[in-house]
This record gives structure tokens, C-alpha cells and sequence, in this order.
């Protein structure tokens, strides 16, 4: 396997250093070339060998799981936990031959995803338990207090019409008391309305802080994009769609000898097929899981398929934000550069392995 010089350290710090470039430098062609010899296989496999037959190794993340409790109020908080995890591990899911050194999105890192947990138990639950609705849930719940756990409380409320409204009015409710609001101020001889972040934002933002992901300061439009974690993402669609994704992929650029081959563009098609059919938020997360999922796709990839969201940079920016930040990141230009090389060696490669198996 292919690894690139330098890596992500647990600091997360991408910032481009003298070494790193140095070594960018001295990553020439002809070590590419020699890299490319001893990783014949690896590097062959966007051809048409014969017998590469296995499919583009994933591994995938479950959700946490959570005991039984004697109490409805703990089995709630794991439920109201569960179910935004269950979602956020879909994109964790990672090929081991596929090493990147970018730092991801939040909703990219399984480290995210704890912090997120401890942020709803902290914040959100409490504020829901509150609520009449909740309670009137519970009582309506046939529960085992030995055997019962979250994911069967969130089976109750999925297939309850009456308890999956009340459950997101609660939820929604906590998100939206949390909103920054609109104040008036006066900015020189100006009166401006401003947004404001409440105490109560101001201190749930350093819970979320990492440096293992990219996550901009936390305002209304986190908010919501939280808040949708819990009814507006559908796992069995997120799956439908990564296994089209995967399977056009692997005909474009990483195609098995039992496979069509597909023709040039058929993958960038099929993620902005993909994109329209989900959410703006959960189809550009799931443009930035296949770069680390799939080690044909690169920046320049990613690059393109943004100019099919907007006309200017402004406009992209607003449809796909996320996205814009993670390209935007410091290095991008340096790994672009090596992701750049790294493709034409794998196509001489691919070639040099044609031309000796004939």
C-alpha cells in the first residue's frame, strides 16, 4: 500500500511546513515511477487486469450501542444519542488502502460524533425531558426494563406517528432555544440588527472543538443541520446511494475484470444524481466520504464537482459550505500537487502492467 510521506498527526495540524514542501520537491516522477514498480497490483487496478476481482475494500462503523436501563429517562437520553450516531457513522465508514492527509469535515470524524453525544446529553435531553410530550411517550412505551434498550425506544417512536411528533417538536424546540437572535444595535450613527449567540451557545461551542476536524464556529445553520440528524436523514437511501456510487466508481476508475467499463464523467454524474436526491448538507458530506473512501478520486476531483454547484465562488459557498471549507483548508495546493503526480504514475503503471500481460 501506498502511503503518503507525511501524515495527519493527532494534533491535526495541516499547516504547510519547509519539510513538507521539501519532500513535495523531491517526490519527483522517477520516484513515483519506482514506487509505482513495487506497487504494481496496487497501482494497476484502474485497469483492465485480469483477476482483480474483490471489491474496493470499506470498513464500516455501527453505532455505539447502549444496555438496558431501569430508568425511561436514561434509555430516552441513549435513544436521542443513538439515533443522530447511527447516522453520523454512516460517514465514517473508510478504505485502509486509502490514506489522506486533509483534515476531514466534523461530520466525517467519529470523534465529532462523541463530542455531539456529549453536547445532547448535556444540552438538548434535559431540555426535552421538560417537556409534557416526552412523558406521555414513555407512558405510552411497553418497556422491559431488563431487556429494553434505545434502539428499541427509537423503533417505538419511528413506527408511532403520535410519539415521532411529539418527540420532534421536543427536539426541535431544544435546537431552536439554543438559535442565535436577532438584536439591534447601534454601530456608529447606524441602528443594525445583529445575531446574537446566547450564553448557553457561547458555552456549547468549546464541546465541539477539535483539531482532529474541520468545523466552522457553530451558528444557526450548525444548528440546523443538527437539529436534522434525528427524522430528516433516511439510512436506507444514504446505503442506495453509496452503493451506486461505489459501483460507478469502480467501473470508471477502479474497474474489476467481470466489469463494464464505464464511460468518462459516469461517476461525477452519478454523485451529482445522488445530490439532488438527498439533502444539500448530506450530499456534500457524502461527495467528501467518497475522496476518503476511494483513492482514484482526488482534490481536483472534488475541485470540479463543485463548479456543477454554482456559477462563482459565492455560490458554492452557499450550496455546498462544508465542502468549500475542507478544499479551502491549509495544504490543499501541496496535496493536489502530490495527488496530481501520483495519478499519472498510476496511469503509466496501469499501461506498463497492460503492455507485459499481453
Amino acid at each position: 500500500m501506498i502511503r503518503l510521506f507525511f501524515t495527519h498527526h493527532a494534533s491535526g495540524n495541516n499547516a504547510t511546513t519547509p519539510e513538507k514542501l521539501l519532500i513535495l520537491r523531491q517526490f519527483s516522477m522517477e520516484t513515483l515511477r519506482a514506487v509505482a514498480e513495487k506497487h504494481k497490483m496496487l497501482l494497476a487496478r484502474s485497469s483492465t487486469l485480469e483477476g482483480v476481482v474483490e471489491a474496493t475494500a470499506i470498513i464500516e462503523v455501527e453505532a455505539p450501542s447502549y444496555p438496558p436501563h431501569t430508568s425511561f429517562e436514561d434509555i430516552f437520553a441513549d435513544a436521542m444519542c443513538w439515533r443522530p450516531r447511527s447516522i453520523l457513522s454512516f460517514f465514517h465508514r473508510r478504505n485502509p488502502e486509502c490514506v489522506r492527509t486533509l483534515k476531514p469535515s466534523f461530520a466525517l470524524s467519529p470523534d465529532f460524533s462523541e463530542k455531539f453525544e456529549a453536547v445532547v446529553r448535556a444540552h438538548i435531553v434535559p431540555a426535552m425531558m421538560k417537556s409534557r410530550t416526552v412523558s406521555i411517550v414513555g407512558s405510552s412505551w411497553k418497556w422491559n426494563p431488563a431487556t429494553s434498550t434505545a434502539v428499541d425506544l427509537w423503533s417505538f417512536i419511528e413506527n408511532d406517528p403520535n410519539s415521532a411528533e411529539r418527540i420532534r417538536q421536543s427536539w426541535n424546540g431544544a435546537w431552536e432555544a439554543l438559535y442565535q437572535r436577532k438584536v439591534t444595535k447601534k454601530v456608529g450613527n447606524e441602528t443594525k440588527e445583529v445575531l446574537v449567540a446566547s450564553k448557553e451557545l457561547q458555552s456549547l461551542r468549546p464541546l465541539l472543538e477539535s483539531d482532529l476536524y474541520d468545523l466552522p464556529t457553530v451558528r444557526n445553520r450548525e444548528l440546523d443541520l443538527f437539529r436534522s440528524l434525528l427524522f430528516e436523514y433516511d439510512t436506507l437511501v444514504l446505503e442506495r446511494s453509496w452503493v451506486k456510487v461505489r459501483q460507478i466508481y469502480e467501473q470508471e476508475m477502479d474497474r474489476r475484470s467481470y466489469q463494464d467499463k464505464a464511460r468518462e464523467g459516469a461517476l461525477r454524474d452519478s454523485l451529482l444524481e445522488v445530490f439532488d436526491r438527498l439533502s444539500d448538507r448530506a450530499g456534500e458530506f457524502l461527495v467528501m466520504l467518497a475522496y476518503f473512501a476511494f483513492p482514484n478520486i482526488d482534490v481536483a476531483f472534488l475541485e470540479k464537482f463543485t463548479h456543477n454547484k454554482g456559477r462563482n465562488h459565492a455560490d458554492r459557498e452557499d450550496r455546498v459550505p462544508y465542502l468549500m471549507r475542507f478544499l479551502n483548508q491549509d495544504g490543499v495546493a501541496e496535496v493536489k500537487l502530490l495527488e496530481s503526480n501520483l495519478r499519472r504514475a498510476r496511469e503509466e503503471a496501469a499501461k506498463a502492467a497492460i503492455i507485459a500481460n499481453r
